[in-house]
């Protein structure tokens, strides 16, 4: 019995104990999607595309349409791809997605969180019904 006892209290408190990420993203309390909306610097309908330029990884974003923000007076942002606190949002390759980012630096870099609403094009329709028209529509310009 003892024995039993002494195998498993191990396994349970390593079980049973919380474990800490540090690069975990600590998100904000969830906000309704006009809240969100409210918030974001910048809000726009892009493709994604992932390059290396001077060494460094960087999503660059083909800026379809814009609602809000730097997007409003420039179609390409770019975004550098690092894993400083986990927080950036995973993009893929070629997709299309509507981007709810957080800050714009000097250089049109964007820092787009993973707690943002920013997610596939295709996946966004509650957003895109309460964003409305587009202020700025790049495709209408080619």
């Amino acid at each position: 019995m003892l024995k039993s006892f002494v195998l498993i209290l191990p396994l349970f408190i390593f079980f049973s104990t919380p474990v800490k990420a540090d690069n975990a993203c600590n998100c904000r309390a969830s906000l309704t999607t006009q809240e969100e909306i409210d918030n974001a610097d910048s809000i726009f309908l892009a493709r994604a595309r992932k390059k290396i330029e001077n060494g460094k990884w960087l999503i660059e974003f083909d800026i379809l349409k814009a609602w809000k923000g730097f997007a409003l007076r420039s179609n390409y942002a770019t975004q550098p791809i690092t894993k400083v606190d986990g927080c950036n949002f995973f993009f893929k390759n070629g997709e299309v997605y509507l981007v709810f980012s957080d800050a714009v630096n000097y250089k049109n870099e964007l820092i787009v969180s993973r707690c943002s609403l920013t997610k596939e094009a295709s996946r966004s329709l509650e957003e895109l019904k309460l964003l409305g028209d587009a202020e700025t529509d790049y495709t209408k310009l080619e």
